[in-house]
């Protein structure tokens, strides 16, 4: 993993927050009808955004927010499993955000969605905090924090396990 310095930050703790908190109105917007909504963080990342999204959410609306932790192998070629930290029963005619940190070839959303299409549920929606469009799956995000333009060669990190310290990097 390539150091995280300042001269590759893109995108400050600051305007991270705000993009969370504009991310959970319009998570809220559609879904102001729900009692509740289950929020599926992709892990690490996603679960940490996830987190972030689910205060942000119970700030500012009268939802209850149900965070389930999705595990996968973002490496794998063919993925052998995808858990999940609640049951399927549970989410049957829920709405559910997925919810992942950086959205590439939306190869790991196609893998992390799977488990919900079998679950019955009444709505599923893609929470991504940054959008890289070189989506190789027909997978889009319907709330993203920010949307850039990227080439191939390029990697993106995301670092939101210390508050002070989080921030999206450009290598």
């Amino acid at each position: 993993m390539p150091d995280l310095k300042p001269e590759n930050q893109i995108i400050d703790a600051l305007t991270i927050n705000k993009m969370i908190r504009r991310m959970a109105f319009e998570i809220y917007e559609d879904h102001f009808e729900e009692e509740t909504i289950y929020l599926a963080g992709v892990a690490p990342q996603g679960f940490l955004l996830a987190q972030r999204l689910k205060t942000a959410l119970e700030s500012i609306a009268p939802i209850k927010v149900h965070l389930i932790e999705v595990r996968l192998k973002k490496t794998a070629l063919m993925q052998p499993e995808v858990t999940l930290s609640a049951s399927l029963s549970e989410l049957s005619e829920k709405a559910i955000v997925l919810v992942d940190d950086v959205l590439n070839t939306a190869k790991t959303t196609a893998y992390a969605l799977a488990p919900f299409l079998n679950a019955g549920v009444k709505s599923i929606k893609t929470a991504i905090l940054v959008d890289r469009s070189h989506h190789q799956f027909p997978i889009a995000s319907n709330y993203s924090g920010y949307a850039l333009s990227t080439t191939i060669g390029q990697e993106i990190r995301v670092k939101l396990d210390e508050p002070e310290k989080q921030a999206v990097y450009l290598f």
